[in-house]
């Protein structure tokens, strides 16, 4: 495998953030207050999806969420749920269909086709359901590691790992209307993919062992961008990006939570430096930071020290936590044209956000009007709730 070093070009502009204080959290400056709704009933803990992932159907009338048969315990972090839908007034709660097994920490990475019918991740395997009679719409088996974040146009990527699933590792594309499959890229194809050689041959594991994950298309479907994981180190974790047919691969070192910001950028926490390290001062640390398609830096600063995250549609606003093991958690609205953030909640974590795993995961509503997130109920059960940001 050739190596070669990742360095690209820094093009710095410095923003103005808020106090953080030494644990990362944020102290925001706006003293608005919201009004905190809940989605989920409560007996069970309920949760959304993938950050940034929207809970409405596309012309934002329904909401869906998934809600847990069984709690997650220590060891069995997987458990039964089924999947429920509401009205965007929180009317007409009903159960569409019932789910063998989840991970709490993505839901069962729930994601609209159309205004009808939700593809989601049951126990590995892929699932498209017709929300109005619970009816499983695929006629063939397909596993899957993971499914991506967002469909396009009844289109769904998903992966196929060593290890976790049967087949040819690579990242698939399976058209929901017509129900073919196609190739989108071999894991095999990125034998010829330049390693930073910062990362030490011993520490990286088999090529078809590298894992494939958080499929994103970008806004116009014509590139997708995901996470490959080499080996188990944090620094050995890269972005990648290629056209839409494979082409045009290239990769860099991956921010935590990445999404696309547009059709030629990405935003992200920044987490490692291309040589490797952790940025310093230690204030740019997961520090949110835009890059262009070659990993040159856009942007940088544009908010402090954060986490999971949430941009909508109009990119006026974007939504983090703060990091992980932080107690209390606090949940901060920042706006992209410079206005104070403002918090959205504070709370205890118990060991509901940070052990169990169900994060906050926040998302913004179709018009851009709501943010979604989740939060502990109580020290036993996760809720789901909303705030109006306008």
């Amino acid at each position: 495998m050739r190596t070669a070093i990742l360095v690209p070009a820094i093009s710095v502009l410095l923003f103005l953030s808020p106090p953080v204080k030494q644990s990362g959290a944020v102290l925001p400056d706006d003293k608005t207050t919201f009004k905190e709704i809940q989605v989920g009933r409560g007996g069970a803990s309920t949760i959304f999806s993938y950050f940034n992932t929207c809970p409405e159907s596309p012309d934002g009338h329904t909401i869906a969420y998934i809600r847990c048969e069984k709690e997650p315990e220590r060891g069995k972090p997987r458990v039964p749920a089924s999947l429920w839908v509401c009205d965007h007034d929180l009317k007409q709660h009903r159960k569409v269909a019932g789910i063998r097994k989840i991970s709490v920490h993505d839901g069962a990475e729930a994601q609209w086709v159309d205004n009808n019918r939700i593809a989601l991740l049951d126990d590995m395997l892929l699932r498209v359901i017709d929300i109005r009679s619970g009816k499983d719409l695929l006629h063939k088996k397909l596993m899957a590691a993971e499914i991506g974040h967002e469909t396009f146009n009844g289109k769904l990527l998903y992966s196929i790992c060593e290890g976790k699933v049967p087949g040819e590792p690579a990242i698939y594309e399976l058209d929901c209307n017509t129900q073919q499959v196609r190739t989108v890229l071999r894991l095999k194809e990125l034998a010829a993919l330049p390693v930073p050689v910062f990362m030490k041959k011993g520490s990286l594991c088999p090529l078809l062992q590298w894992q494939l994950s958080h499929l994103q298309y970008a806004p116009d479907g014509k590139k997708i961008c995901f996470r490959i994981e080499l080996g188990p180190e944090e620094n050995t974790i890269l972005l990648g990006l290629c056209n839409i047919d494979g082409s045009g691969m290239k990769a860099w070192m991956k921010p935590l939570h990445f999404l696309w910001y547009n059709n030629t950028s990405i935003v992200g926490h920044l987490s490692n430096e291309p040589d490797g390290k952790r940025p310093e001062p230690y204030g740019r640390r997961y520090s949110l930071t835009r890059w262009d398609l070659d990993g040159n830096v856009i942007r940088q600063m544009m908010a402090p020290r954060g986490n999971h995250l949430a941009i909508s549609p109009d990119k006026n606003y974007f939504v983090s936590e703060t990091f992980y093991q932080t107690n209390p958690v606090i949940v901060t609205l920042y706006s992209g044209a410079g206005k104070a953030p403002s918090e959205i909640c504070r709370f205890d974590p118990f060991n509901i956000t940070w052990k169990k795993k169900f994060h906050v995961n926040p998302s913004f509503s179709r018009d851009g009007k709501r943010v979604y997130y989740s939060r502990p109920l109580n020290e036993m059960y996760n809720g789901t709730f909303f705030i109006e940001i306008s």
